[in-house]
């Protein structure tokens, strides 16, 4: 029998590496106001500026007070209003020190979303943004124009993912989660007709990765490849590939709401839907076809939230008939645990 393991950013975070989206934005903010401190910032999505009345000993020493709040959560607050634009009463200036134009709203969102919450959904909050736009009402022209806004918004977003998740260095292996993957499964548990129970090594293993990251690159080389072949299929895309690009977006077609959005006739509605994405390499129907050739598999889910933003691919994974098993790796204790949080589709 084969095996299906399901790997997502919680196989990164048990590593030790720092791939959340809200470790995403802490870096990005910490980034700018590194560079704020020398000089006034400019790029695709945002351009700050520094007072030019002020003195360059307290640019420097407010960014390094803002570098602290973000690393420390110290005072949002102050935080806020910074990224807003909003004068503190403790300043004798009629302005903050910095003066802040996002070219795109949506990545205002996300940072101001971040120093609410010290956590971002930047899918969903995506997805959620699309819905509102489409129920507006009256110009069509105004409507389509805030889409194509908020799709390069995300378009900026994802560029700058990349680029943080690429200085994030490779991590060593974890013995633990290599027994797993080449753990042997029991044919007793699911052949339950047949008397032989002998364990056997899975002759196939497919790693279905919704991770960017090479973190699985150590473990390939170190399965026991005696009776297995093992295959990895980078499913989001991966880091420094331009023949398997990033898809970042939303993956729910299944949702009501979904065909709201193909109802407005606008396709830019539809360009950061991660369906499409899976049509730009062979990764899709490489897990269609591991999935519907000949005999059963099992499937181990290790660090994926299997959420509402992957579920059109894991439902048909799930359903399938070949499916016999299902095994959830979750983080924790019995008692303290996140597996009701994974397995919300299962």
């Amino acid at each position: 029998m084969n095996r299906l393991i399901i790997i997502g950013n919680g196989f990164d975070i048990a590593h030790g590496m720092p791939t959340k989206y809200s470790d995403f934005v802490k870096w990005y903010l910490v980034t700018l106001f590194k560079c704020l401190a020398d000089d006034n910032f400019k790029d695709e999505g945002l351009e700050v500026t520094r007072g030019n009345y002020i003195h360059v000993s307290s640019l420097k020493s407010e960014s390094e007070s803002l570098i602290k709040n973000i690393k420390q959560r110290e005072n949002n607050d102050y935080l806020r209003g910074v990224l807003n634009n909003v004068p503190r009463s403790s300043d004798n200036s009629i302005a903050n020190h910095f003066r802040f134009y996002f070219k795109y709203p949506f990545l205002k969102e996300i940072c101001l979303e971040y120093t609410e919450k010290n956590w971002v959904d930047i899918e969903n909050i995506f997805y959620k943004k699309l819905l509102i736009l489409s129920k507006s009402e009256g110009n069509d022209a105004w409507r389509n124009v805030q889409v194509d806004l908020l799709n390069k918004g995300m378009d900026y977003l994802k560029r700058k993912l990349e680029e943080y998740l690429a200085t994030i260095p490779l991590p060593d292996m974890n013995r633990e989660i290599l027994d797993i993957i080449n753990s042997e499964m029991c044919l007793k548990e699911i052949y339950k007709d047949k008397k032989d129970s002998r364990n056997m090594p899975p002759q196939e293993i497919v790693f279905l990765n919704f991770n960017y990251t090479k973190t699985i690159t150590n473990y390939l080389g170190c399965i026991n490849r005696t009776t297995t072949t093992a295959t990895n299929l980078h499913i989001h895309g991966e880091l420094n590939n331009n023949k398997n690009p990033l898809i970042f977006g939303f993956g729910d077609e299944m949702d009501d709401h979904y065909k709201v959005l193909e109802k407005t006739n606008y396709n830019g509605f539809l360009d950061n839907m991660k369906s499409f994405g899976y049509f730009k390499t062979g990764s899709y129907q490489d897990l269609s076809s591991f999935i519907n050739s000949p005999g059963p598999f099992e499937i181990f889910v290790m660090g994926h939230s299997c959420g509402l933003s992957d579920r059109v691919m894991l439902n048909m994974i799930f359903e399938h008939p070949n499916c016999k098993s299902i095994k959830i790796f979750y983080y924790g204790d019995e008692t303290n645990n996140n597996y009701k949080v994974i397995s919300v589709l299962i």
